[in-house]
């Protein structure tokens, strides 16, 4: 599959390390991981355009399931990101409607 943009959600499932997902100004609100598929010591982390971690996690056996996650306004802000590890699944981001995809 391929990363979903079109809509909020955002739907995460592709890895690209060394490509941002979007260029534009960011904010996300929330993010959930669908347990479905996740396994022990699975790694989940997006970044900036620069490479600053944003947001990582690694799954623990206490921990398998669906997560989430919710950000105050303001503290999940960045210029560029890329999804630079996905264990296995998808992430749901729900970003601000002032998102920029471009």
């Amino acid at each position: 599959m391929a990363n979903n943009l079109t809509s909020i959600p955002w739907i995460i499932d592709t890895v690209a390390a060394s490509t941002d997902i979007v260029t534009g100004n960011v904010e996300v609100r929330s993010i959930i991981i669908d347990g479905s598929a996740i396994a022990a010591a699975d790694a989940f982390e997006f970044t900036d355009t620069a490479g600053k971690v944003k947001f990582s996690i690694v799954a623990s056996a206490a921990t398998l399931g669906p997560m989430q996650f919710l950000f105050p306004e303001d503290m999940f802000r960045c210029t560029g990101l890329r999804c630079s590890q996905l264990g296995h699944g998808k992430m749901y981001l729900y970003v601000s409607p002032e998102s920029k995809i471009t």
